[in-house]
């Protein structure tokens, strides 16, 4: 899942670091300050079937195809 910030541009490079284990759950940040999207969060290792927010939108719930509620 990649997160953009609303408002940027995205000119800068927007290459992300290796995943370096794809069964855990990690964020990594782009390797330019300038880039857009900002982060990719590694949630889980196949496709994700749902997203959903909380009413207050503080939370974020996933689904993933291979089982994997975050």
């Amino acid at each position: 899942m990649f997160v953009y910030e609303k408002g940027r541009d995205g000119t800068g490079d927007s290459s992300f670091p290796i995943v370096k284990d794809a069964s855990q759950f990690c964020v990594t940040h782009a390797k330019s300050s300038k880039s857009n999207p900002v982060a990719r969060w590694h949630i889980c290792q196949g496709t994700i079937n749902a997203v959903s927010f909380s009413p207050d939108g503080r939370y974020m719930a996933t689904a993933g195809r291979d089982g994997i509620v975050l």
